[in-house]
């Protein structure tokens, strides 16, 4: 693979401002979350020759990794920290989906009407420039919320085209101030919802995210044997956390005086392989006022958590260009337990019956100098 190269662009038109010189650099993405980027810059004279106060503004400039035309990671600058003795800046960068923790679910039509004083907000029947609604497919809704929000600032995001239909319809109440970050997610929580993300761009000198939408994003389907030294594809770890396991959660909605929306969602996976029956609480979405909503996020909880909560770590060589929602067909490795991955694997056989994993990519992470990529995968159902 090429040198990697940092680069940083302007947080309104997207267009190149310079380089940097760099001593660390890592980074690690998420499938429907913000990501994020470490770097840290050395005092060098090249450094000093940089116009910083235009480089270093949190939430002010957009930072970008790439090797040739590979581009790694991209996101914006969130903090930065001189070290004492004054050797080096240490930065953090989140990624597209960071600038949406900054704007808000506001209908634009109230910029030109707003009035500072009391607004009488009847949720039976609210004031019409308080309300946003959008539908459409889950794509639609999610491109309705950036879009409504870029008419309050530029910043360089591209939108796909709309799908159109009736299939889904959200009504979102200006009065709860809610993020587009919170909003977004909300749509990717849903059982049904989609995977999102916010794929970075080059354009000649000028860089844009590109809103990503679909009910699963698969760019790549590898095929791998982690017998094979030459794939350069190895186990590394299994981890199973019983933080979100669950198989009967309740949830529960928006109240209206005394009157609280609830629902229930219960499956036997667990319990048919001999687990207890385990509970949780959704208890989060207090605005939701439509029943089949808060029914869709206690069925997603159930979803996710009603099977063992298996995570398997894979290293791959960087040269493969790996993203976060992509499958894997891995080969486990034969062997005895002294041979390379060889428990790993045996636990890995004994615990999914097969020796070839169907896996699916939800966190990528790498780092300047390394050969290799982390990936963090759980098993294709």
């Amino acid at each position: 693979m090429e040198p990697i190269s940092l680069h940083v662009f302007d947080p309104v038109s997207g267009t190149h401002i310079t380089g940097l010189p760099y001593a660390s650099l890592s980074w690690s993405d998420s499938i429907s979350d913000t990501g994020s980027m470490s770097v840290t810059l050395p005092d060098t004279d090249a450094l000093r020759r940089i116009d910083l106060a235009r480089v270093l503004r949190e939430y002010g400039s957009i930072w970008l990794a790439k090797a040739g035309a590979r581009i790694l990671h991209a996101g914006w600058l969130v903090k930065w920290k001189l070290n004492e003795r004054g050797e080096s800046i240490t930065c953090d960068i989140g990624g597209g989906w960071t600038l949406w923790k900054k704007r808000l679910v506001v209908n634009h039509a109230l910029e030109s009407k707003w009035r500072d004083g009391i607004v009488l907000i009847d949720e039976d029947n609210p004031p019409v420039d308080w309300v946003l609604n959008l539908s459409g497919t889950y794509r639609d809704i999610a491109r309705g919320l950036v879009a409504e929000s870029l008419k309050w600032g530029a910043a360089p995001y591209e939108l796909p085209a709309v799908q159109g239909g009736t299939a889904h319809s959200r009504t979102y109440n200006s009065w709860d101030f809610a993020t587009v970050s919170d909003r977004l997610g909300d749509l990717a929580d849903l059982e049904d919802g989609p995977e999102i993300r916010f794929d970075p761009r080059l354009d000649g000198n000028r860089m844009r995210f590109r809103l990503n939408v679909d009910s699963e994003i698969v760019d790549t389907k590898w095929r791998w044997n982690a017998s094979l030294p030459g794939q350069r594809v190895r186990l590394a770890g299994i981890d199973a956390d019983g933080s979100d396991i669950t198989g009967q959660c309740f949830g529960t909605g928006g109240k209206d005086e005394d009157d609280l929306m609830v629902a229930m969602r219960r499956s036997s996976k667990l319990t048919g392989l001999g687990w207890p029956l385990l509970q949780s609480a959704n208890t989060s979405h207090s605005t939701i006022s439509v029943l089949a909503t808060l029914q869709q996020y206690v069925a997603a909880d159930v979803r996710a958590g009603d099977e063992p909560q298996l995570t398997v770590g894979v290293k791959c060589g960087i040269e493969h260009d790996v993203h976060v929602g992509d499958w894997i067909d891995l080969r486990l490795p034969a062997g005895g337990r002294d041979a390379p991955s060889g428990l790993a694997a045996h636990l890995l056989q004994r615990l999914s019956g097969t020796s070839v994993l169907r896996l699916k990519v939800t966190d990528v992470s790498g780092s300047a100098g390394s050969e290799w990529l982390d990936l963090q995968t759980r098993v294709r159902s």
